[in-house]
């Protein structure tokens, strides 16, 4: 979880997982999520008003392949 904490930050500083030094923005906000069992997820941005409205989706691949055949 804190692993892909700093690389969001980093990401975001644009500075990548290996840059010099951990860089953080000022006026940072993190989300932390998990996308599915066992993973953890991240999600940095640099605070604007208004907040930016964040929306997961979950698609059943049954569903896809499904469709497909159809």
């Amino acid at each position: 979880k804190l692993w892909t904490e700093f690389e969001a930050r980093q990401k975001l500083a644009g500075v990548g997982v290996f840059g010099s030094q951990p860089q953080t923005p000022e006026k940072v906000t993190t989300i932390n999520f998990k996308p599915a069992p066992g993973y953890h997820a991240a999600l940095a941005f640099q605070t604007a008003e208004p907040l930016p409205c964040i929306v997961f989706y979950q698609c059943d691949s049954r569903i896809l392949r499904e469709s497909a055949i159809q």
